[in-house]
């Protein structure tokens, strides 16, 4: 299962990045948003189940959802936005808001960063 991934994230990494160089614009919304937030919560629910029992797998995913997160941003728009949690409470009206792929992406990235520091991870790797 974890081959499978990883193929499946090398080939949708190249297509994206082809899409960007071609059309020279953002990622296209339309497009990827709601396949890429079902896509990094599927690949990073494999991580915690053990779909990738090498280090260097795990260690693609948080690569993968690292340049997803750069292609969302490649207009700045990810930095204009305000922090889904004070979102409730501001005052200021006019702020944007994450996406819900790019809010997924970040969650799901944070949840690869956590796995890298659980002990049996750590283990694997001082054992080699």
């Amino acid at each position: 299962m974890g081959l499978c991934l990883t193929r499946l994230m090398n080939f949708l990494e190249r297509r994206l990045l082809r899409d960007v160089e071609e059309d020279e614009k953002k990622l296209d919304k339309t497009k990827w948003s709601l396949n890429l937030d079902a896509l990094s919560w599927m690949i990073v629910d494999r991580v915690y189940i053990g779909a990738f029992p090498q280090p260097a797998g795990v260690l693609k995913t948080l690569e993968f959802l690292l340049s997803m997160l750069q292609l969302t941003n490649k207009d700045g728009r990810i930095e204009e936005t305000i922090p889904t949690g004070k979102g409730l409470f501001s005052i200021g009206r006019g702020s944007k808001q994450l996406d819900t792929y790019i809010h997924a992406l970040f969650k799901n990235t944070n949840r690869t960063i956590l796995y890298c520091f659980l002990p049996p991870f750590l283990a694997y790797g001082l054992a080699e």
